[in-house]
């Protein structure tokens, strides 16, 4: 996977949203919020070009480069004030 950076089992949906699941708006009283989470991945997957069959497809399933997009776009959808990046070209470990 991306330098362990993703759970491959999990859809592109749930990992794009791994680090911030209990957050507003991605949950509510304890249940995670499906809509919010869902609009999440697709703003993702179009900004920056993953190309999957949908948000619900196996993020193990996605080509080397599409998993480093999804990881990406995670990454520069928050407020994040620095990202740091190391080895970014080579690829999947």
């Amino acid at each position: 996977n991306a330098l362990g950076a993703l759970v491959e089992p999990m859809s592109i949906r749930d990992n794009i949203v791994l680090e911030r699941i209990g957050d507003p708006p991605f949950s509510r009283g304890g249940g995670m919020r499906r809509e919010a989470v869902a609009s999440l991945a697709e703003r993702v997957m179009a900004a920056f070009d993953v190309r999957a069959s949908g948000p619900a497809q196996s993020v193990g399933t996605l080509t080397g480069g599409n998993q480093q997009k999804g990881v990406l776009g995670r990454a520069l959808c928050r407020a994040a004030r620095l990202v740091l990046a190391g080895c970014s070209a080579r690829g999947p470990a």
